[in-house]
């Protein structure tokens, strides 16, 4: 049995209004190299299922009404399963770099969501908050409370008293989204200053993958996934189905 954490509640308090007007923000060049090897969240519970009058956007809150099309796309690479001890020194990196979203300038508004990156020890004010990532404005409460997860990934990893064993899975977890993570702001960097195909209907394919395991079985180790899709042989195209295909909201998913 699977337990839902639902910290609505607390998510109520999350920084929200960061979604002020960003001061002008160069975006035509690469956000600067940071020496971590983290960049992301983590999340090993249930997904709400919405009902499907809540799967799309109204025309007040995109671009276009259409919702965005999941076109062809080879699956993503298996991101690799930490096993055995996780030390202390890869969770601070992971620690050491918090994202939020903030809202963009007037052209790219309902289009895109800045994300913003944010060095907790860096000690210099312009070293401290820049520019990280452009992502399609489709993906913005995904992409809100995915971040706010992986905050409480890291009090959980960090911080809270549990037995070893339950420590170790919340760590394991935490660290297989940080690379899932990597591999997305991988894919959107390529997207924005390579490929020049960021924009309202872009995807990104590690991005969707996650949602698509978590949504059918709230867990990403290997033996989990592996079990699954010996249970039914329709399931393995089930981990690869459009996340937003699969009654996933944008304002419930990961609640």
């Amino acid at each position: 049995m699977y337990i839902n954490f639902r910290p609505c509640d607390a998510y109520s308090h999350y920084p929200t209004s960061n979604m002020e007007m960003l001061p002008a923000t160069d975006t035509s060049q690469a956000p600067p190299a940071v020496d971590v090897e983290s960049t992301s969240q983590i999340v090993i519970n249930t997904l709400t299922i919405a009902p499907e009058s809540d799967l799309s956007f109204s025309a007040d809150h995109m671009a276009t009404s259409v919702l965005i099309q999941h076109t062809a796309q080879s699956p993503a690479a298996e991101i690799p399963w930490s096993t055995g001890i996780i030390s202390r020194t890869k969770l601070n990196n992971i620690c050491q770099i918090k994202f939020r979203i903030e809202r963009p300038p007037e052209e790219d508004y309902h289009k895109l969501i800045y994300i913003m990156a944010q060095n907790m020890l860096a000690t210099k004010p312009e070293e401290k908050s820049y520019f990280w990532r452009k992502f399609p404005w489709k993906y913005k409460k995904l992409m809100h409370r995915t971040l706010f997860r992986l905050e409480i990934l890291k009090e959980a990893a960090l911080h809270t008293e549990s037995p070893p064993k339950h420590l170790q899975s919340a760590r394991e977890n935490l660290v297989h989204l940080d690379r899932t993570l990597d591999k997305v702001w991988e894919e959107a960097y390529d997207a924005q200053y390579t490929n020049g195909t960021m924009g309202p209907l872009w995807r990104s394919t590690y991005l969707d993958q996650w949602l698509a395991v978590e949504f059918a079985i709230q867990r990403h180790a290997p033996i989990d996934i592996n079990t699954f899709k010996e249970k039914d042989t329709g399931n393995a195209a089930l981990l690869q189905a459009d996340p937003f295909s699969l009654g996933i909201s944008p304002v419930s998913v990961l609640f």
